[in-house]
């Protein structure tokens, strides 16, 4: 059974709150995620006085590079999927009854 969020740490916690509200950066042609836009992290540190801003930047970091890796893994998998699809779908099978 995976943990919950308040079994972590006060700083991990904080981390995937400030995460969550950063926004996403797809790429437009091969549509994968980039990862967030990681511009207003100042403004929301200040927004919500967050005073050890090296932990919570480097949980951030982390949560980032665990998300993208999967996000793009499974979207990988989907195109892999649509693919096979495409190709198979001009085919005709016909089997041969008795």
């Amino acid at each position: 059974m995976p943990p919950t969020l308040e079994e972590f740490p006060y700083e991990v916690q904080v981390a995937f709150f400030i995460y969550g509200l950063l926004p996403d950066i797809w790429v437009g042609m091969s549509g994968s995620y980039q990862g967030k836009d990681w511009s207003a992290l100042e403004s929301l540190y200040n927004i919500y006085d967050i005073e050890d801003r090296q932990t919570i930047t480097y949980f951030i970091a982390e949560i980032q590079r665990i998300y993208t890796k999967s996000i793009n893994a499974k979207m990988e998998q989907e195109r892999k999927a649509q693919e096979r699809k495409s190709q198979a779908g001009g085919k005709k099978f016909a089997h041969k009854v008795g």
